[in-house]
């Protein structure tokens, strides 16, 4: 077991301030340390422009000028559930100057977990995610499924009021606040603003 070599490294990357990162397309480094004697190795992100659409892959590299190493690797993008989503294997070397990419995804394709991240994002505090998911979430909501619960249960200030305002009746009001486990909602602010809608029926 001390010979770290003969073993496979396992670990989660995880980026801060995942928007302002992209509109800047700089990354951090997070540090994996040591493989195959070569140390050094970093675990980043970064975009290409393939076809004008930009898309986004997690690389690992390292700066250290030394052989290249023989390796086998798994890069996907993690899901609330702990499941990879488009897992992507590589066998090969693994360069010094630049290693081994994963899948390419482009930002629709990661926000399209709308609810995941939003788990992720409310746990951690991560409020300019949030902020960023309620605004792509009106923008892409053709593709969004059960997106109105969400804004109940996560009080997402542009779908929740859009929401509010579409629902005609109080019944129409009152059918997706009956699915939601009412307990989970992040804040009593959501309630007041569904009991205020109730009275202007």
């Amino acid at each position: 077991m001390s010979d770290r070599r003969k073993y496979a490294l396992n670990g989660v990357g995880f980026f801060e301030n995942a928007q302002e990162h992209m509109e800047r397309n700089n990354f951090p480094r997070i540090p994996i340390g040591t493989i195959g004697s070569v140390n050094g190795w970093y675990l980043t992100m970064e975009q290409k422009i393939i076809n004008n659409e930009g898309k986004y892959h997690p690389f690992i590299y390292t700066r250290e000028t030394k052989p290249t190493v023989k390796i086998r690797h798994f890069l996907g993008f993690l899901k609330n559930n702990g499941l990879s989503d488009s897992p992507y294997e590589y066998s090969g070397d693994l360069v010094p100057v630049f290693g081994p990419c994963g899948r390419q995804k482009t930002v629709d394709e990661l926000i399209l977990a709308y609810y995941d991240v939003l788990k992720y994002a409310q746990k951690y505090k991560l409020f300019n995610v949030i902020r960023l998911l309620d605004q792509l979430m009106v923008l892409n909501e053709d593709e969004v499924r059960d997106i109105y619960p969400h804004a109940i249960l996560f009080d997402l200030k542009h779908c929740l009021p859009k929401f509010l305002k579409a629902q005609k009746t109080s019944k129409e009001l009152a059918e997706p606040l009956k699915r939601l486990d009412l307990k989970t909602m992040t804040t009593g602010e959501v309630m007041k603003k569904c009991v205020k809608r109730f009275f202007e029926f």
